[in-house]
């Protein structure tokens, strides 16, 4: 991707800088929103600089160099109340400027589990599984 962003004009001279950063996926796509998920980011044009940072929606946090295709992130906690929580994953290396790929992670509300039936069973009998999340209950059965 190449992005074209005025810097400045002096002279009739126009300077612009190029942004030849581009973020093409990251994995796990779904992370805790207590934080600490490290995230995988995928793309080109990463360097190994001191102002490499990674944004999800607004929360910054640094970025760790694998490779001019590979950088790390530790995702932030959130503490957003949406049920759904989508953020998108943005990179810079200039901390000045970032991508705008759209990429996004998942962050949902924690399942809290609520209670197992039964509480023994043979290894290939169905089992039910009840677990909440906001307050909605719902039931996975499985064998």
């Amino acid at each position: 991707q190449l992005a074209l962003a005025p810097l400045a004009v002096a002279r009739g001279v126009e300077v612009m800088r190029f942004l030849l950063v581009d973020v093409e996926s990251i994995t796990p796509t779904i992370a805790d929103r207590a934080g600490g998920a490290v995230i995988t980011v995928t793309g080109s044009g990463f360097r190994d600089v001191s102002t490499a940072f990674c944004k999800f929606d607004t929360d910054v946090t640094p970025a760790r160099y694998i490779d001019a295709n590979t950088l790390t992130c530790v995702a932030p906690p959130s503490t957003s109340t949406q049920t759904c929580l989508t953020q998108t994953v943005e990179v810079t290396m200039n901390n000045l400027t970032y991508t705008a790929n759209g990429i996004t992670v998942d962050r949902p509300n924690p399942v809290v589990i609520t209670g197992v039936s039964p509480s023994r069973m043979a290894a290939a009998a169905p089992a039910t599984l009840a677990a909440a999340r906001d307050m909605h209950a719902m039931q996975s059965t499985g064998g």
